[in-house]
């Protein structure tokens, strides 16, 4: 999944997601993930895709994507909400 700025992926518990920061720049820009909406956050990656395997409720959030290069920096912040499936509910988080 490419994103935009204030997208909200929503998942359902134990399943994998991807979630890709395509930027272009020339010189090519360094791409990092934190855990936060802004790069304060803790650093969790740092290539343009954000990888969950097997999301777990303590994945949701807000993510941040900073990319720069000498030229100057962009941000994108999306949260992700991962849900449970109770029969045919599903539940999420709301904060």
């Amino acid at each position: 999944m490419d994103i935009r700025e204030d997208d909200t992926i929503d998942v359902s518990e134990g399943h994998s997601t991807k979630i890709n920061c395509e930027v272009h720049g020339n010189p090519s820009p360094n791409i990092t993930w934190y855990k936060g909406n802004d790069t304060s956050g803790t650093m969790i990656n740092s290539n343009g895709t954000l990888m969950f395997t097997e999301t777990v409720f303590n994945d949701s959030g807000w993510y941040t994507c900073f990319a720069e290069n000498i030229l100057g920096n962009v941000t994108v912040t999306v949260h992700l909400r991962v849900g449970k499936l109770y029969g045919f509910v599903w539940l999420i988080s709301n904060f």
